[in-house]
């Protein structure tokens, strides 16, 4: 006798949902143990790098440090990573997940730095960190992938800035290094300084072009 189409259904969903399961299981396994792994390889950097400092000497050099340029340096790492976050918040705002609260973004922003530059392995760990953290979002590989792009896209253009910014202040601090004359340097800044505008500017046409594909589509 033919099964009718509901008992067809329910066959599928015992076939199917079952290796879902399991495939979702093998990697939340898979993202624990890569986690673990890049745990202990930041723990082994951070001692290799420890290890020949003398805390004795550093003790002592806090000791007769002004207490207000300390207060101010410990202000400004707060400030520093703080701002940090803010990679990531425009990287989702940029591809349209305004659904991820910011307390995620920071999380994620925060640790895969962090962890990335521990490790020295920024371009391979960061990703992992951070899809290890958006996935309970909703977010997939792809779109991890974007916010990684867009997050260095804007560390750079924001490196880009501040270097345009200081020659154009200073532009013949670099002279004897590139042998360039500072009225010259000052129009290379003038030129770097717009370049992160003309970028961003042309990341958003892009950005925008797709939406409109997608909702036609």
């Amino acid at each position: 006798m033919r099964a009718s189409l509901p008992e067809w259904m329910d066959v599928l969903k015992a076939i199917v949902l079952p290796k879902r399961h399991g495939l979702r299981t093998r990697m939340k396994g898979l993202g624990i143990v890569a986690g673990i792994a890049i745990a202990v390889a930041a723990v082994f950097a951070l001692t290799h790098a420890l290890k020949n400092i003398d805390y004795g000497a550093v003790l002592e050099a806090v000791h007769h440090a002004n207490a207000g340029h300390i207060a101010l340096a410990l202000v400004l790492v707060i400030i520093s990573y703080g701002s940090l976050t803010l990679y990531d918040v425009l990287a989702l705002r940029t591809i349209g997940r305004t659904d991820v609260p910011y307390r995620i973004a920071a999380l994620a922003s925060f640790t895969s730095y962090s962890i990335a530059h521990g490790v020295g392995v920024v371009s391979l760990v960061s990703p992992v960190v951070r899809y290890r953290i958006y996935s309970y979002t909703g977010l997939g590989v792809v779109d991890v992938a974007n916010i990684c792009f867009l997050s260095g896209l804007a560390f750079w253009l924001g490196n880009l800035t501040a270097l345009a910014l200081s020659l154009l202040g200073e532009p013949g601090a670099i002279s004897p290094i590139d042998y360039v004359a500072p009225p010259v340097t000052r129009l290379l800044a003038e030129a770097l300084l717009l370049a992160p505008f003309v970028i961003a500017l042309g990341l958003l046409g892009v950005v925008e072009a797709m939406r409109g594909f997608r909702a036609r589509t």
